[in-house]
């Protein structure tokens, strides 16, 4: 992981000038500062940049720069020139140390692809990879052409994921805070009133005034107990087979596993779609779309097609063999190959289930309202009750 670094250095002209930039250590930094200026005055490690500056740029950073290396090189302006120009404008401190590395690499006669590969955290290895094919191809504007459809649809997928969750979980994070408020500062006001009473008070309102007082005394405790759980579930299931199993659980569940298939069917052909129409073999385009696989129990599914393929087998022969794999999909596959017209069919295939999973979020977010409601409404009356259950009692004994 890099740290940030703030410098101050003299440049070839005399001049006074700073600046930062991330680094994986000092020595590293200043080998980098002195490519910029002639003396080195003082590089800083600076904490508070490093703990809230992202380590990673977002999808727009990647499509912005995607964009514009792509435009520059429809007019001829080779790769390190557009990454120069896109430099000046760019007001990122990770986004302007990753553009000028990869100048420098482009400069020191390394393939963009190679510069690419120093910072996985941004660009995965099957980004890369693609990359990789367009260079050796001499396809590359293809293949950025196609990785900027890739980066929008992902980017609008995103958001339409976020707007699906967002209005639930607000509702939600509103309501705990009512009951929050309900159980700490109202509810001990009715206790006063319940213990004057003298009463045997109800199941239901004696659970709340528990809840409350364990709310009072331990509440700050019981958030760190929550968030510490939460941490170590988050360890446990980032263990192989754990994660295996939970990748399992998740396709057994009817409306989560079409969600998840749809995802990934729609990754994986858009892949095999921007390898085979650069005219990649099949084998070797199957080998880079399985990579974008993310279910662990859908890669295992997913691995044996190409070794089925280099046997000889047609890839609907192949696909047949896989039980995850859907059929509709395979049928069209099958059109494809024998209208000797693959690469079409399989980018209709990655529209269809884009399609597909847009419907399914939509559908997802239209169940969320209603059940979250439903929730929040019996959580909320029955606290209420709760509270105003020994007042009516007491009503009635007047």
């Amino acid at each position: 992981m890099n740290n940030y670094y703030q410098w101050t250095g003299i440049d070839a002209q005399g001049k006074k000038i700073s600046g930062a930039l991330f680094a994986k250590n000092k020595l590293h930094a200043k080998s980098l500062i002195e490519k910029k200026c002639s003396a080195i005055l003082s590089v800083k490690f600076s904490l508070s940049w490093s703990c809230f500056i992202p380590k990673a740029i977002n999808d727009k950073n990647k499509l912005d720069i995607l964009q514009h290396i792509y435009c520059l090189l429809e007019v001829g302006i080779p790769i390190a020139d557009a990454l120069s120009l896109l430099l000046k404008s760019t007001q990122s401190p990770i986004l302007k140390n990753i553009l000028v590395t990869l100048h420098e690499k482009l400069l020191s006669g390394d393939s963009f692809s190679h510069a690419l590969r120093l910072f996985p955290e941004q660009f995965d290895h099957h980004f890369c990879q693609l990359i990789s094919v367009g260079e050796q191809s001499g396809k590359l504007n293809l293949i950025l052409s196609q990785l900027i459809i890739d980066t929008e649809n992902k980017i609008a997928l995103k958001r339409k994921m976020i707007q699906a969750v967002t209005y639930p979980i607000s509702v939600l994070v509103i309501s705990i805070i009512v009951c929050f408020a309900l159980c700490v500062f109202i509810l001990p006001q009715f206790q006063l009133l319940y213990h004057n009473f003298g009463g045997q008070l109800p199941a239901i309102t004696t659970m709340v005034i528990s809840l409350s007082m364990l709310l009072r005394e331990h509440g700050f405790l019981f958030l760190n107990g929550c968030i510490t759980l939460f941490f170590i579930a988050k360890k446990i299931l980032a263990r192989d087979e754990i994660h295996r199993r939970w990748h399992a659980f998740a396709l057994r569940i009817p409306l989560v596993a079409s969600a998840i298939m749809a995802q990934q069917m729609m990754h994986w052909s858009r892949s095999l779609f921007i390898t085979l129409s650069t005219g990649m073999a099949l084998t070797d385009a199957l080998t880079i779309a399985n990579q974008v696989i993310t279910n662990t129990v859908l890669q295992r599914a997913f691995s044996p097609i190409t070794q089925a393929v280099i046997q000889g087998k047609s890839l609907h022969d192949a696909l047949s063999h896989c039980r995850y794999f859907p059929e509709r999909a395979s049928y069209l596959i099958s059109i494809g190959e024998s209208a000797d017209a693959l690469p079409a069919m399989i980018q209709k295939i990655a529209t269809l289930y884009q399609n597909t999973t847009q419907d399914l979020l939509n559908r997802l977010s239209k169940l969320l309202e209603p059940v979250i409601m439903i929730g929040v409404a019996g959580l909320i009356s029955g606290l209420i009750i709760a509270m105003y259950l020994p007042v009516f009692r007491m009503g009635s004994i007047v």
